[in-house]
Formats: C-alpha cells, structure tokens, sequence
C-alpha cells in the first residue's frame, strides 16, 4: 500500500500523474488514464465509467469523486460549471481494472430503489 495525497494535488499535478504511469490502455490493470472530450455546449451530464472498477474521476483538473463498481450507484454528477466549451480532459486513477470507455448520459443511474421499515416494540 502507498498512501496518495490526493488533497495536496494540484490541477497541474493531475494532468502530469497519465504521463508519469504505466501507459493505460483499455482493459489495463491500474493506472492513470485520460480521455479528451470536446463539448459545443456545456451543460449538466452524468459520467458511467462502464468496465471500470474503483477508483477516482478529475475532469479539467477537478476531483469530481470516487467510483466503484460494488455500490449501486453507477454514474457521477458532471454539472455544467465544470465543462467548458470546447476541449476538456477527464482523468482516472483506476485502482484495479480499468474499463473500456468513458460515458456521458442524459439520467443518472443510481441502483434499484429499497424500502427500509424499521419497526418499534
């Protein structure tokens, strides 16, 4: 294990860490990757990290979250003040198994809805 001191990392920090690993391809074990999107409009989009496993999402430099593939949720919030017009750069730190793609989607999705009753004696 080795501790990374993602609190301390600046944009410029995250947008060398791809060139410093291994080369990330798809299908890859862990590692850094990124994916250049360009955007006409930006607005509100949810991102799925299909294939991926656990790991953390910066977009143009901003840690957006954490992912994993265990919990029901399975898209992150993008909102629209993070995009910009034009080019932006995603950035995954893939803990374990990095996926094929990277997806933007008009709905989240958030797992199966449950129902929890507590019952008092």
């Amino acid at each position: 294990m080795h501790r990374l001191p993602l609190d301390e990392w600046t944009p410029a920090d995250v947008t060398a860490a791809p060139s410093l690993a291994p080369a990330s391809v798809s299908g890859a074990a862990a590692g850094f990757a990124t994916a250049r999107l360009t955007v006409d409009e930006p607005a509100d989009t949810f991102v799925a990290l299909p294939g991926s496993v656990k790991g953390f999402l910066w977009v143009n430099g901003f840690l957006l979250g954490r992912y994993w593939d265990v919990g029901p949720q399975r898209t992150l919030y993008l909102p629209r003040p993070l995009l910009r017009a034009g080019h932006n750069t995603l950035t995954v730190l893939e803990l374990h198994h990095l996926g094929e793609s990277v997806e933007l989607r008009d709905r989240p999705e958030l797992g199966p809805t449950e129902e929890f009753v507590e019952t008092f004696d």
